[in-house]
């Protein structure tokens, strides 16, 4: 996937609208080439696929409950 100039306009569009720089290269890419998946848009947009074992940034988040061994809820 190559950015044209119209591509690269909309992106400035769309940051203008308050979209990060990344939610609008993801959507002017989604809109170039149909559905597709996180893993099949990272290449192109210079990012690494998502996948397993990444570690969530705020597990124990205020509307998460912290999550003890076997991955049950445990009160809070």
């Amino acid at each position: 996937m190559q950015i044209t100039s119209d591509q690269s306009e909309a992106e400035q569009a769309l940051t203008a609208l308050g979209f990060t720089v990344l939610e609008a290269r993801v959507y002017c890419a989604l809109l170039a080439s149909g559905p597709a998946t996180g893993y099949r848009l990272a290449r192109p947009l210079g990012r690494r696929p998502p996948g397993r074992g990444r570690l969530d940034p705020d597990p124990g988040g205020p509307d998460r409950g912290h999550r003890g061994a076997g991955g049950r809820r445990s009160a809070s």
